[in-house]
């Protein structure tokens, strides 16, 4: 029998991998030996001497990193007394897992007062787009000079600002002259993360169907601890040792009365939670083919 797609698993606890001699009995010990196998879960027994394509040591996890930019062609200000700028901040973000909560590019907009209390228009958005604290619920304004730096803040790790443009209006709101775009650097690139548990829980809410909580078989039998941090193990097991009666198979063609398929060897993925360390012990050796 066959199939389809990768075989997953979450780990949190040390029990849940163990080592076990060759008739499957837990050996009771924390790491495994010369000649043991590994449980791992609801997945059953391997053998590390016959996996192939393992990953090293697995893949570390990384931290989320928050975007922060600073505009490098902010207007002057100084203008008639009542005028004021519109500035408006296109962000994108720079993942997968974002397009659930912001399936469309987002677009903030600031009224930005153009008047001689300000020297600058760093410090008029200053005082215009932020409230006393700095804080708004996505961008953080953290330098006005001239210029103006935005984070984005806690939370919107990964999220992008795209473009920045500005736009003069007169005091009875008329435009006076066209939309301006403001050039800007990125001065630390953003990242969603690499095996946090917010990246795997979301990845499950979006794999699953009707994007419910959890789907029954997505990611095996634990729940995604969203505060944690996971190692991922990537390595497969041929078809003639695969521990599984069902096995995936792959699309090699076909004639006009049949579909040929093949038999393929079968992928897994284990994400361990960074915590458990005999388990990360257990499978940093095992992924190399063999324990000492």
């Amino acid at each position: 029998m066959f199939s389809l797609g990768y075989r997953e698993l979450i780990v949190n606890e040390n029990s849940s991998v163990v080592p076990v001699d060759s008739a499957g009995v837990p050996t009771g010990a924390a790491n495994a030996a010369i000649g043991d196998l590994l449980s791992i879960g609801t997945l059953g027994v391997f053998d590390p001497t016959v996996i192939t394509g393992g990953t090293g040591e697995g893949k570390a996890p990384v931290a989320a990193v928050a975007g922060e930019y600073t505009t490098t062609s902010a207007p002057a200000v100084g203008l008639t007394s009542g005028s004021y700028y519109i500035m408006k901040v296109y962000c994108g973000y720079s993942g997968r897992v974002l397009a659930e909560f912001f399936p469309e590019r987002q677009t903030f907009q600031y009224q930005v007062v153009a008047d001689s209390t300000y020297a600058n228009f760093g410090l008029a958005a200053a005082a215009a787009m932020f409230d006393s604290s700095g804080l708004t619920e996505t961008l953080l304004l953290t330098g006005a000079t001239a210029e103006v730096a935005l984070d984005f803040a806690a939370g919107f790790e990964g999220m992008s600002i795209e473009k920045i443009t500005t736009q003069l209006f007169n005091v009875l709101g008329d435009p006076v002259g066209g939309v301006v775009n403001v050039t800007f650097t990125e001065d630390v690139a953003p990242l969603e993360g690499v095996g946090t548990g917010r990246i795997l829980e979301a990845s499950v809410k979006l794999a699953s169907a009707e994007n419910s909580e959890y789907q029954l078989n997505e990611f095996g039998h634990d729940n995604v601890i969203v505060s944690g941090t996971y190692k991922t193990y990537i390595f497969s097991v041929p078809v003639a040792d695969n521990v599984e009666v069902w096995k995936e198979h792959e699309d090699t063609g076909h004639t006009i009365i049949n579909e040929l398929v093949t038999a393929k060897d079968t992928a897994y993925m284990i994400y361990v939670n960074v915590a458990a360390a005999d388990t990360i012990a257990n499978m940093d050796e095992f992924i190399t083919g063999a324990f000492t």
